[in-house]
């Protein structure tokens, strides 16, 4: 983290840190410039509210004791962590084929994360951590840890619960954008890799959050049979 110098009273203006430059960088321009559709206003649908009221959770949550001041620097640090990336998305996919392709990349993302990720926990090494000691990137995470003797990977998430739960995120675009690959390797590839990186994360949260994904699949999806048995090989491995 990078604080921004402040005036006044106050200390600093924010805290910067690399994902929030890249979204002040790149998505604040997007969403400032971007033609919204009648159709995507804000607050047309139950999801920008349940947005909305995630961030009353996330600012009012905080230490209310540290004063005004702290409270609107929490609602900016909702503003940028969770507010412009929703809307972004929401905005600059139009077509319904672009969200698709927004969930695939992503889930190529962390499939690539998955394998580093299952790399660290055989080789108890994080395969990062030199890199950013070489490039004097002092970011604060990335330390080592371990539950029960195995050591837990992260990949570039610096902390494996963080991981955890993107790997959650990605099973969840998988069920989603999993049968637009025709042949069945492919996304039985793809299925270990993510279970993989879930369980060289060694955290129990996004554990539960995947069955809870797949639960989901299994009820709202058809084919409830061969679903049901696919949950149930998922979660398996999970529950030993």
């Amino acid at each position: 983290f990078a604080k921004v110098p402040g005036f006044g009273l106050l200390d600093h203006l924010i805290e910067l840190n690399y994902y929030r430059l890249l979204v002040l960088v790149v998505l604040l321009p997007a969403w400032l410039t971007a033609d919204t559709p009648a159709d995507r206003k804000f607050g047309r649908t139950p999801v920008d509210w349940a947005v909305v009221g995630l961030g009353l959770l996330y600012v009012f949550d905080s230490e209310l004791g540290q004063g005004f001041t702290y409270l609107m620097r929490q609602s900016l640090y909702w503003f940028i962590d969770m507010f412009l990336p929703y809307r972004c998305m929401v905005i600059l996919n139009r077509q319904a084929g672009s969200v698709s392709k927004s969930m695939n990349a992503f889930v190529i993302g962390v499939m690539v994360l998955a394998l580093i990720s299952l790399f660290e926990m055989l080789k108890g090494w994080l395969l990062y951590n030199p890199l950013s000691n070489a490039m004097g990137v002092h970011w604060g995470l990335g330390n080592y840890m371990s539950r029960d003797g195995v050591m837990r990977a992260s990949a570039r998430a610096g902390l494996p619960i963080i991981f955890g739960f993107v790997s959650v995120v990605a099973l969840a675009f998988f069920t989603r954008t999993a049968d637009a690959l025709k042949a069945k390797w492919p996304r039985r590839l793809a299925l270990a890799l993510l279970v993989g990186g879930l369980i060289a994360s060694m955290s129990r949260g996004p554990w539960v959050g995947a069955v809870a994904v797949l639960l989901v699949w299994v009820l709202l999806g058809g084919a409830f049979g061969k679903r049901l048995k696919l949950m149930l090989m998922v979660a398996i491995p999970f529950a030993l």
